[in-house]
């Protein structure tokens, strides 16, 4: 409020406000709402030949038995999902329900156990992933300087419960994510050389898991390959375009070639960029007094790459490969993808409970005319088969193959000539 030349600031309660809901008539609502969304930004007009104006009317008959809003999310879900479409989301609204009591999340020392002289003895200790990872669930329980917990000690106590050879580790540890806990390790069943020690579990391994996985597989591709290939991993393309950037990057000037594998990545942002920088060459080359030369551009890794996809890879974990097959940038060894290349983006408006629907805006399509994901996926160019039994048995046929693609890449693979010119004598 201005007066005279100066603002006043005036304050207004709203503590006692108070907005009347007829559940029933927002129900309505919200479902006119989440058709109006579809018909108006679907990425096909046609609706993938639906009758969308039929749809909204046998939708209605249904919102009279409609008791709860959880089931009003179930029939946006059936009445969205007519046109038969990946990455098409329902979820959220004011649901009435009386919160719930916190949770007390499990704690996971990442660790492998088994039964020995009545004890449970640790066979394997998982280390924390790479530092670079925002994520704390790469921070292993027992990867902490001091504790020197080794494999086959013991694992004796939880917090000051006794544990014996069969018991459920986990029951023990209910409500110690993320908190100290005290457990108690030894060397020998009999409880010789026992101590106290502190760690903080975390709410789950798999992540470091995936990581140990990893690394155990990068150890194999530059054992087999003699050093020529290097390996990285990518988890998702989010978070893990870290991991391909410091995989990529670390491996400059050191192999000849390279395997990237994205195996159970579920997707994330479209990783046009790193497919670039798959493709990079190197044009010219910096010469100074000391030291190697310098190719442009620096981030350059010459040489033939290998992407490894299998049937969890959905979403940019599939633009990813169909454009490094348009492109030649990778062989793709594996198995076919997912299947999602129709997808949400921009923005996705709220409805008006707090609701939220995700409707599939653009859709990802090749030069050739075709949707060339949706409902299909990308064929690798070498199919390989993953089996149970092969990987309980600890091998990996599609790791294998991608190896020996790489290694008869490099023998028809050919570089660039670089001839450093002489050094220029003047009279």
């Amino acid at each position: 409020v201005r007066s005279g030349g100066a603002t006043d600031t005036l304050a207004v309660g709203i503590d006692s406000a108070r907005i009347e809901v007829d559940p029933p008539a927002e129900w309505r609502q919200i479902v006119r709402e989440a058709w109006r969304q579809m018909r108006d930004t679907f990425y096909d007009p046609a609706l993938h030949g639906r009758n969308w104006t039929a749809l909204e009317q046998e939708t209605a008959a249904y919102l009279p038995g409609i008791t709860r809003r959880q089931d009003l999310n179930i029939l946006l879900r059936r009445m969205l999902l007519q046109v038969s479409v990946s990455h098409l989301q329902v979820g959220g609204g004011d649901d009435g329900d009386t919160p719930r009591a916190s949770a007390r999340p499990t704690g996971d020392l990442a660790v492998d156990l088994e039964p020995a002289n009545g004890k449970l003895r640790i066979t394997k200790i998982y280390r924390s992933g790479p530092f670079a990872r925002a994520s704390r669930a790469a921070v292993a329980a027992l990867d902490a300087p001091g504790l020197n917990v080794h494999e086959g000690d013991y694992l004796l106590a939880i917090e000051g419960k006794p544990l014996a050879a069969g018991d459920d580790v986990y029951r023990f540890l209910v409500g110690t994510a993320g908190k100290p806990t005290k457990i108690t390790i030894a060397s020998g069943p009999d409880g010789s050389g026992a101590r106290d020690l502190t760690v903080v579990p975390t709410s789950g391994s798999n992540t470091i898991r995936r990581y140990a996985w990893a690394d155990a597989n990068r150890k194999r591709v530059e054992k087999l390959s003699g050093g020529r290939l290097g390996y990285m991993y990518v988890p998702d393309y989010g978070d893990g375009i870290d991991d391909f950037v410091a995989g990529f990057l670390g491996y400059g000037g050191r192999v000849d070639g390279l395997i990237i594998d994205q195996r159970y990545n579920n997707g994330g942002i479209t990783p046009d960029v790193l497919i670039e920088m798959l493709r990079a060459e190197p044009w010219y080359a910096y010469r100074y007094r000391y030291g190697a030369d310098v190719v442009v551009p620096a981030n350059t890794l010459d040489g033939p790459k290998v992407l490894i996809v299998n049937e969890r890879n959905g979403s940019a974990a599939e633009t990813g490969p169909l454009m490094a097959k348009l492109t030649h940038a990778a062989i793709l060894v594996g198995t076919p993808t997912y299947g999602a290349g129709i997808g949400a983006a921009l923005d996705q408006p709220a409805l008006i409970d707090g609701g939220r629907i995700a409707i599939p805006n653009r859709a990802a399509y090749d030069p050739a005319g075709t949707w060339g994901i949706e409902n299909v996926g990308v064929k690798p160019d070498i199919k390989v088969e993953l089996d149970p039994e092969s990987w309980r048995a600890g091998k990996d046929a599609q790791l294998d193959a991608a190896i020996q693609a790489g290694l008869q890449a490099l023998k028809s693979a050919k570089k660039r000539p670089w001839k450093r010119p002489p050094y220029p004598v003047h009279p």
